[in-house]
Order: structure tokens, then C-alpha cells, then sequence
């Protein structure tokens, strides 16, 4: 995990170095571990970037990759989160402390996974909610209190791993339906 944030900060390094200040660098990424999604983020923050206030999109995947053996089986997170970062001015900027924000973002992941555990709802649409309050975090402390942002990403990680088994059952009951769903068209072809 070291050596993938170092390489994605010194490509973010390069990046910054030939944009103007105040410009923008727009990126996709996701990931089913927000672990990997960390090292993106971090990499990016340590090499001068600040998210933009209305920087965090989620964009939808298409239909035909819902639909897919790997987004049905495995439960990944099929669409992206679209990025933009900032080119700032160099200098120092106070951030308040982690721990205040930090408890009260773990109340609120574990009360939205409870909730939306409760709600049937699967796991790619539960890490898509929670990383819109996780992302913007730990960018922001990502150079000032990175244990803060390992912390943040262990309770949340550990909070899903709680749940794999709910997990499985929803994913199982999707798959299911979606192949009675598709026999049922290949009955009606057929018989046509």
C-alpha cells in the first residue's frame, strides 16, 4: 500500500508542479476498499492539492455494467467517484483538530450502515453514501493527522467487515432474482 501511494505521489507531484495556481486536476477513481481509495486521496493531498468544496461527484455506472458477472457476484462498486482538485497556494493552513470530527464521523458512518443494513440495501450502495462523508475527511487531514484518516478507515472497514454476512445474503438475493428475471425473458423468446 506504501509503494502505490508513493507512486501516485509523485505522478500527483508532477501535476502540480506544471498546473497554474487555481487550477483544477479532474479525476475518476474508485474502489471497493477505502483503504486504496486513502492512498489516492493522501497522495493526492500531500502533493499540494485541496479538494474543491464541490469536488466529490459520484457518477452512476451504465446499465450494461450493473449487469456484469463481476458487479453482480462481487458486489463492486461499479460506477466512479469523479474528483476535482485544486492547485493552491503554498503555505500553511490551520486545521482544528481530528478528534472532535473524527468521533462524530464514525457516529455517523456506523448509524448509516445500521440504517441502511436495515433497509435490504447492498454493499456498493452503502460504501457510495459513506465515502461522500469519508473522501472529503480525509482530505482534509490527510497532511495534518494522518493516524486520524488510518483511524477513520479502520472503523469503517471494520464496521463493513461486521456485516459481510448481510452483505452476502442481499447479494445473493439479487442474483438470484436477476436470474429469474433473465430465464423469464429467455422463456418468453423462446416460445416465440
Amino acid at each position: 500500500m506504501e509503494d502505490y501511494e508513493s507512486l501516485l505521489h509523485s505522478i500527483f507531484k508532477e501535476c502540480y508542479r506544471v498546473l497554474k495556481t487555481g487550477r483544477c486536476l479532474v479525476s475518476t477513481f474508485n474502489s471497493r476498499d477505502l483503504r486504496i481509495v486513502s492512498s489516492f486521496v493522501v497522495a493526492a493531498s500531500k502533493a499540494g492539492f485541496v479538494l474543491h468544496p464541490d469536488g466529490l461527484l459520484y457518477q452512476k455506472p451504465i446499465r450494461a455494467y450493473t449487469t456484469t458477472f463481476h458487479a453482480m457476484q462481487i458486489g463492486a462498486l461499479v460506477g466512479d467517484f469523479v474528483f476535482t482538485f485544486v492547485k493552491k497556494k503554498q503555505g500553511i493552513t490551520a486545521t482544528p483538530p481530528a478528534d472532535q470530527e473524527l468521533s462524530k464521523l464514525n457516529q455517523y458512518v456506523e448509524s448509516l450502515i445500521n440504517e441502511e443494513v436495515s433497509g435490504e440495501i447492498a454493499e456498493p450502495q452503502v460504501r457510495q453514501k459513506a465515502y461522500r462523508a469519508l473522501i472529503p475527511f480525509l482530505t482534509k487531514y490527510a497532511i495534518s493527522d494522518i493516524d486520524a484518516c488510518r483511524s477513520a478507515v479502520s472503523f469503517f472497514e471494520g464496521e463493513m467487515r461486521r456485516q459481510d454476512q448481510h452483505f452476502k445474503n442481499v447479494r445473493t438475493k439479487i442474483t438470484s432474482e436477476r436470474k429469474q428475471a433473465f430465464q423469464s425473458k429467455r422463456r418468453k423468446r423462446s416460445s416465440t
